[in-house]
């Protein structure tokens, strides 16, 4: 079971599949192991899979320092597993908090990266702490609570997770995927809630009623991601649920109008995730392939 150490963090991380460098950033909440068995029969044949546990989730340390979660911290764990690997450039994924991480991994190293492939991304904007944002808000805290007691109860935890994840006609097709889900955490569950997420139980678990501004700027907390987008160069690929209730939509919309070499695509009526759905895997991996195959022609080979 390979683990780096950076900084004194040890970071837990998996590679799987043959080909081209991917560097596959899990979002908040479940272990890397569900990326292993959801992700890569759609992406192994094609690609050199990385994939890292994120800090104070699966087997990757739980720094006491709530500096230690900053997402320049995140994203350079990430490039130590691309430097441990000895990958110079990659082809950069990112699902919920990972599309943060690869975000801002191609904002702080955009040398390194070929392209990006992002989904559900919140990167800062708009911020959620406004009025028109309040039920998502409401949820996002309810669904840290969920993650918080994958230890007590996993079974229930990722039931309640993935009502969140996916719509009730795909849990009923994929009868599986709840117990892969709490099978995983159960082995690994979450030993530290990332202080903005603490922050979201806090108001849940008081009864939190919202009393929201009709408008309010991005929050400047931590990397502004939000402020970089521009800085991006690398093709770009987003993709939406048209019902995610943990991500509105207009951060997608938001960074696809400030990424100059971006295309969105939102899907009707998938919510938050697309690790149940083979057909969405494939065409984010048949983009990044296209991709990779475009800057292998300019390059004359």
């Amino acid at each position: 079971m390979p683990y780096l150490n950076r900084g004194g963090v040890k970071v837990h991380y998996q590679v799987r599949g043959e080909g081209v460098p991917l560097l596959m950033c899990n979002g908040w909440g479940p272990p890397i192991e569900w990326m292993t068995e959801l992700y890569m029969p759609n992406f192994g044949n094609r690609f050199r899979c990385a994939t890292f546990d994120l800090r104070g989730m699966g087997r990757t340390d739980a720094p006491e320092d709530d500096a230690a979660y900053d997402m320049r911290e995140i994203a350079q764990d990430g490039l130590a597993v691309m430097d441990e690997l000895g990958w110079t450039t990659a082809h950069i994924w990112g699902a919920s908090m990972g599309a943060n991480q690869a975000s801002t991994i191609a904002i702080i190293a955009p040398e390194r990266v070929r392209s990006l492939c992002i989904s559900g991304p919140d990167l800062g904007i708009p911020n959620m702490f406004q009025k028109k944002y309040a039920r998502v808000l409401r949820d996002r805290g309810a669904y840290a609570v969920h993650i918080s007691k994958q230890k007590e109860n996993p079974l229930e935890a990722a039931r309640r997770a993935c009502e969140f994840y996916f719509t009730p006609e795909l849990l009923a097709r994929r009868d599986d995927i709840v117990d892969l889900v709490a099978r995983i955490t159960a082995e690994t569950p979450a030993r530290r809630i990332w202080p903005s997420f603490q922050k979201l139980i806090d108001m849940v678990e008081s009864n939190f009623e919202p009393n929201l501004p009709d408008h309010a700027e991005p929050d400047e907390t931590g990397f502004p991601i939000w402020k970089y987008l521009r800085n991006i160069r690398a093709p770009t690929l987003i993709l939406q649920g048209y019902g995610d209730q943990l991500i509105h939509r207009d951060c997608a919309q938001a960074a696809f109008e400030e990424i100059s070499n971006a295309e969105l695509r939102i899907f009707k009526p998938f919510r938050h995730s697309f690790s149940g759905s083979p057909e969405i895997q494939r065409q984010q991996a048949d983009w990044i392939w296209t991709q990779e195959t475009s800057q292998l022609r300019l390059k004359g080979f």
